[in-house]
């Protein structure tokens, strides 16, 4: 195969990746073994769950390709990435005069710091907040999940009443759920760096501010494949500029700055003279020049690329402890019923641990909020602490768990959430109901109601004898799994059965499933 054609094959696993990804965080009800795959090859979830103990081979896949041809990851797999060249491509649009970028030094200072800050706040208990917003993929999440999902429910929204009137059917109005406003101004304008960088300056914001770059492009600068010019051939005409997104070809000194190079190949694609050539570094061929053979090797970079992989090994040392620390957490904080219980008004999404380990685990991603058949997942704001911003609780006041339902547990890919066959999560309890009989409508109007019990599906909440011939709810703790559909369906002003997080035990036992019985037949042969 010509190296010309590599391009292609780079545009058409992007556009693949980029259209999956886009229609998973925009909650399309996309097969959950396709969701699984192309979230399973992203960098950093995959690295939080190979240092958990999962089988998570993502993350070695992206190291060794990186080590043998470059940063491919970052073109081809990154949906951050490919939106990046997305928005260089749409901008360039706009412009009356052609624009290309010209070979620029690396900000070097700037990728240690941002590594680094994000390595060091790892051992001091920040990885949650750190990695959460610095993570391309989860980043990526955020955006369209949070920003680009509600407009295009709001253009839905207002295309169904002019369709009603053209007698257009199969369109509906659908829910809008907003995050808190500091969440959107925050995920806004991080976005809107983005969008500035990668108009402006193509992949700066992936050589400069994304650790995951960083830290693949220190690896790459050691691969065994790498783009390289051959002087013999070339005739300096520019075009492999114009093509280069990262700024990382030199002309003039005849050099490709590895670490920087995303291997997207429009290098390759646009030399017409044959120059631009993938080569092997780890041995000297017969054609290098003495000069290229016996050039001395950048001693910061290759000690800076040692030690940015032992951070990376470092990371998974401190993410061990840190769920180890969590799975004490019950031995820590009492009983999970006095005071010392932590998040004790948050109820988390299906899991089969605690909620420390949860959210040691969990990126803020999105994506199981984004997948939600109900809704009722919903972006934290400060409810599990500053550190754990975004990260996803039930929310119901806007929907409930639906009983027969585990699609959070299917596509989570960095197991936060595990994976739980129904029949299991229909005995895992996230939460527990408690109810207030003085907010109770049976209790203050002295009327029916009942709607807590009608929707419970497990029939823990059940109706009991009351005044006046009356029955009023009652919550049998054994049954509860907290899904909140009886605080939802409440129609009291306060609530008068609400559901608490952070439950001792996590199991439920699993209701009774009583046959129906027949009806009895009168003498002249009628049920009735």
């Amino acid at each position: 195969m010509s190296l010309r054609h590599l391009k292609p094959l780079r545009v058409a696993v992007a556009a693949l990746c980029l259209t999956v990804l886009t229609l998973a965080f925009l909650g399309a009800h996309l097969p959950h073994p396709l969701i699984s795959l192309f979230a399973s090859l992203q960098f950093v979830p995959t690295l939080i769950a190979l240092a958990t103990g999962s089988l998570a081979l993502g993350a070695i896949i992206i190291l060794v390709v990186t080590l043998t041809a470059g940063r491919i990851y970052c073109s081809a797999i990154c949906p951050l990435g490919i939106l990046q060249d997305a928005i260089a491509r749409i901008t360039s649009l706009f412009r009356r005069k052609p624009f290309f970028l010209r070979y620029a030094p690396a900000w070097t200072k700037v990728r240690h710091l941002f590594f680094w800050t994000t390595l060091l706040t790892i051992p001091l208990g920040g990885a949650g907040l750190a990695i959460a917003w610095l993570d391309p993929y989860s980043t990526f999440g955020r955006t369209v999940s949070l920003l680009i999902r509600p407009l295009i429910r709001f253009a839905h929204n207002a295309i169904v009443p002019h369709a009603e009137k053209a007698h257009v059917t199969g369109l509906y109005h659908l829910d809008i759920a907003l995050a808190a406003l500091p969440l959107l101004l925050g995920v806004g304008a991080v976005f809107l760096l983005i969008v500035v960088m990668a108009s402006l300056r193509g992949r700066l914001y992936c050589n400069t501010l994304c650790p995951v770059g960083t830290l693949l492009g220190f690896i790459a600068s050691r691969s065994w494949l790498r783009l390289k010019i051959n002087a013999d051939a070339c005739g300096k005409c520019g075009e492999c500029l114009k093509s280069c997104k990262a700024q990382c070809i030199d002309l003039k000194a005849g050099t490709v700055d590895a670490s920087r190079c995303v291997s997207c190949y429009n290098c390759l694609a646009a030399c017409d003279q044959g120059a631009m050539r993938l080569a092997t570094n780890w041995t000297v061929s017969r054609t290098t020049k003495p000069s290229d053979a016996t050039q001395p090797p950048d001693s910061g970079r290759r000690q800076f690329l040692l030690t940015a992989t032992g951070g990376a090994l470092v990371t998974g040392a401190t993410l061990l402890p840190d769920i180890s620390r969590a799975d004490d957490h019950e031995k820590k904080h009492g009983d999970g019923h006095g005071k010392k219980r932590k998040y004790k008004n948050v109820v988390t999404p299906p899991i089969a641990g605690d909620t420390d380990t949860f959210l040691a685990h969990c990126t803020a991603c999105q994506l199981c909020i984004s997948s939600c058949t109900t809704g009722v997942l919903q972006p934290a704001f400060l409810q599990y602490g500053p550190q754990h911003l975004l990260k996803p609780r039930m929310d119901y006041s806007k929907a409930f768990c639906n009983y027969t339902c585990h699609r959070c547990t299917e596509i989570c890919p960095t197991g936060a959430i595990p994976f739980l066959p129904v029949p299991q999560k229909q005995i895992t309890r996230i939460g527990m109901a408690h109810f207030n009989k003085e907010n109770c409508i049976v209790s203050v109007y002295h009327t029916d109601c009942g709607a807590c019990s009608e929707h419970c599906p497990t029939k823990a909440v059940h109706m009991v004898p009351y005044e006046g011939g009356l029955v009023i709810p009652e919550v049998d703790k054994s049954l509860c799994i907290g899904c909140g559909a009886c605080e939802f369906a409440c129609p009291a002003d306060d609530k008068a059965i609400l559901v608490h997080g952070a439950p001792k035990e996590k199991l439920a036992r699993r209701p009774s499933e009583e046959k129906p019985t027949a009806p009895t037949v009168n003498k002249d042969g009628f049920p009735f």
